[in-house]
């Protein structure tokens, strides 16, 4: 739960700063939520995926907190089911670390 909220204050900080990470951070989400939108296909295997949390479908902020919590605590899992969305995530957060 603690990566969850963690996600909220990054988007929430992301969103009231222009440095280079929050930039990226913002047009990366806003390029997977179109991605979403647009690719009914994709958003509906990630709904009956039971990868996220029904909580994940509320609205934008709460799809962002489970899809980073989910890259966290389960990324093996996740890249292997939905690697365009994995790899998204991974540029929001310049995560380049071993094992990710």
């Amino acid at each position: 739960m603690g990566i969850h909220e963690f996600a909220h204050a990054i988007h929430f900080n992301s969103v009231k700063s222009e440095d280079i990470n929050s930039i990226i951070f913002v047009d990366t989400f806003n390029a997977l939520r179109i991605a979403l939108n647009e690719d009914d296909i994709l958003k509906k295997r990630l709904e009956n995926s039971n990868l996220l949390r029904d909580y994940a479908f509320n609205n934008d902020s709460e799809l962002l907190a489970v899809l980073i919590e989910t890259f966290i605590e389960t990324p093996i899992t996740f890249r292997e089911q939905f690697p365009e969305i994995y790899t998204k995530i991974k540029q929001m957060l310049n995560f380049n670390f071993l094992g990710y």
